[in-house]
């Protein structure tokens, strides 16, 4: 089995019709909180970047206040004055905080404009991009799972993989994946078989 976002853009998602356009591959991880998602793509970017890949992440949340800025900070207290856009740079990173709430559609935008800016960044570089929380993309999904009812909560035509906590007991791998017909893959044991199903290597 082998996932192209290719094989899917049937979208009017902006920022997957952009990845699809620039052959700029996606892993997509969904799942409940605690079910194994942030440990499977610490994985899948130290084993991407071992072959090359330059990894973006983009990270969707539910949370109704803010929390990646860090209070007492510079940047956290001109956002609390009431800056628009804060854009905070040291010797090894940069950051920007929005202080407002986008829609879908300006939040793709807005992936886009950024992503193409790291891609002149780096013009020698594969870029691999990784979305976490982004269930309503409409390309191939890796279901981050920590029970089997988690996965029959979520379960949707878009899921190719199931990872995640789930996936630790061998014995649940080998029933599942015959049960549901779809692949279970430790994430934390086997990344390379994500990135070959993902046709990345």
């Amino acid at each position: 089995m082998v996932i192209s976002i290719q094989e899917t853009n049937k979208s009017k998602s902006p920022l997957f019709s952009y990845l699809s356009d620039k052959k700029i591959p996606l892993i997509s991880f969904i799942g409940y909180s605690h079910s194994g998602k942030t440990a499977s793509i610490e994985k899948i970017i130290t084993s991407a970047t071992q072959i090359g890949f330059q990894c973006v992440v983009m990270k969707k949340t539910n949370h109704s206040s803010p929390i990646f800025d860090t209070p007492g900070k510079n940047t956290w207290k001109y956002s609390r004055k009431g800056a628009g856009l804060v854009i905070g740079r040291t010797q090894v990173e940069i950051a920007s905080f929005m202080n407002e709430s986008l829609n879908d559609e300006q939040y793709e935008k807005y992936c886009i404009i950024t992503i193409a800016f790291f891609q002149d960044l780096h013009p020698d570089k594969k870029i691999l991009v990784i979305s976490e929380g982004f269930r309503n993309f409409p390309g191939p999904h890796i279901l981050c799972a920590d029970t089997i009812e988690d996965i029959q909560k979520q379960m949707n035509p878009n899921i190719k993989v199931i990872s995640g906590k789930i996936t630790s007991n061998q014995d649940n791998i080998e029933n599942l994946t015959k049960q549901l017909q779809i692949p279970m893959i430790n994430c934390l044991t086997n990344p390379n078989l994500i990135l070959k199903i993902f046709n990345l290597i």
